[in-house]
């Protein structure tokens, strides 16, 4: 991603020899944080390793399409690019014609969240490392009271992302996504609650709630009524572009799209 940002390497890149050469480098990072023994290095160097891919995912899109990306371009793109105007389309079409590669893919993560929870999302999913972001940046924490913790350890075993919740006085961690597990299975009231970091006050889960659906509700109604929750395609057009889906202009090669 760094060199990305100073132009070092392209999306040309990717497609030369030597780029393609060191791929199944790339799956053995992927794969040698979980393989290699605790002798080698500690389950907190492993686990920081492996969270560190979601992270180069979440950069790599923010370089590709907020820096690098010109505004003008972006709207080109959704505007007169076929292949946006029946993206949701061609997504189910991939889902249910998956690839040997994707099937591959599919059934390592799969397998791997057997054995360990949440995998996909803790380690690999760039939407998950956005909202640990937001949650970190935000005002709300969650607070334990050492005077009435018991050490029980049951909001850690709770905890979906393995913070050691029973350890912290305020869990201030990139990972934690504000889900409020750790505080529903505290069995002491007062031990563990979410706060408003400087005031101090108590964020009841109902209330919780309510802000998260809330502010989703806000947000759609929003963009319903401004006109951006809708795009300008009729049913005639749509029902048309998708008898003709398997037209070249439907498909992008290399990230590369036909303009209409």
């Amino acid at each position: 991603v760094a060199l990305m940002l100073l132009d070092v390497v392209s999306f040309e890149s990717f497609k030369s020899p030597n780029m393609k050469a060191i791929y199944p480098l790339m799956i053995a990072a992927i794969i040698i944080p979980f393989a290699l023994p605790r002798k080698v290095w500690s389950a907190r160097v492993e686990d920081s390793i492996a969270r560190a891919w979601k992270y180069s995912i979440l950069a790599f899109f923010v370089v590709t399409i907020l820096i690098k990306m010109p505004a003008q371009q972006l709207e080109i793109m959704f505007t007169n690019v076929p292949f946006m105007k029946v993206a949701d389309v061609r997504m189910l079409k991939f889902f249910i014609n998956l690839s040997m590669l994707a099937i591959i893919i599919i059934s390592v993560i799969f397998v791997f969240s057997i054995f360990n929870k949440n995998y996909w999302c803790r380690y690999f999913c760039p939407y998950g490392a956005m909202v640990g972001i937001i949650g970190w940046a935000s005002s709300l924490r969650i607070v334990r009271d050492k005077e009435k913790c018991i050490d029980c350890g049951k909001c850690t075993k709770a905890c979906p992302v393995y913070i050691v919740v029973e350890k912290k006085k305020n869990v201030y961690n990139l990972e934690c996504l504000a889900c409020y597990d750790c505080v529903n299975v505290c069995p002491v009231n007062g031990a563990l609650d979410m706060k408003i970091l400087g005031i101090g006050k108590k964020i009841h889960y109902a209330v919780y709630a309510g802000l998260a659906v809330g502010l989703f509700v806000i947000f759609m109604n929003t963009a319903r009524f401004t006109g951006y929750w809708y795009n300008n395609i009729t049913l005639q057009e749509y029902m048309y572009r998708i008898a003709d889906i398997d037209n070249p202009k439907y498909q992008h090669k290399q990230g590369k799209f036909e303009v209409e």
